[in-house]
């Protein structure tokens, strides 16, 4: 769908009101519903505005643009990931590493059975304006688990471990997206012993 310059360089309105927090989650929730369904590139902000029950004015008026809706569900799926991982940091002690990367999938693959367009949005260009703490925060999030797992690790060190394991698991996704429900599964259980291999050489005592 083409956007004026003008539409496309504004910056996002953030709702005020309960009511336009509502209108701003009914269309989030459609865009990723139809993102699962035909991509992102064919999905358009007219049927968005559509499926969320909303006018095509009244979605400009919070998203300028297709970028905009893509990095508010990026947002939102980060928020949510990184509430999901917190609680690991508290029981990661007393697990051991097979455990730990067992709760690490789980973790993992449950918000992947919830939010299916989290995957289809990774490699989509947007001008991610975040702060860059909470761009890192599942990195941060990690390397303070492995210091909880392994007290004797340095920030420094817990934080190389953190990088390697974020890129251990972001590398399952395009082969996760391009698999078969068959493949999915065989594909975690390699994931998980390369994970369980590695941890256990980083951080097994």
């Amino acid at each position: 769908m083409s956007i004026s310059s003008d539409l496309s360089n504004a910056r996002r309105r953030l709702p005020r009101q309960d009511r336009g927090a509502r209108r701003v989650a009914a269309i989030l929730q459609a865009a990723a519903a139809l993102i699962v369904e035909v991509g992102y590139e064919a999905a358009t902000l007219t049927e968005v505005a559509a499926r969320a029950g909303a006018s095509i004015g009244t979605l400009y008026q919070y998203f300028p643009n297709k970028e905009a809706v893509a990095q508010a569900l990026r947002v939102q799926y980060g928020d949510e990931m990184a509430a999901r991982w917190t609680p690991l940091v508290a029981e990661a002690a007393r697990l051991g590493i097979a455990d730990l990367v067992e709760r690490l999938f789980a973790v993992m693959l449950g918000f992947l059975a919830e939010f299916p367009a989290y995957l289809q949005l990774l490699d989509i260009t947007v001008d991610n304006r975040r702060d860059p703490v909470a761009r890192n925060r599942l990195r941060e999030h990690f390397a303070l688990l492995f210091r909880a797992k392994q007290p004797g690790l340095s920030l420094k060190e817990a934080s190389r471990v953190a990088n390697v394991t974020f890129q251990i698991l972001k590398s399952m996704n395009r082969l996760w997206t391009q698999s078969s429900a068959d493949e999915r599964r065989a594909l975690v259980k390699e994931y998980k012993l390369a994970l369980t291999s590695y941890l256990n050489a980083r951080l097994g005592n």
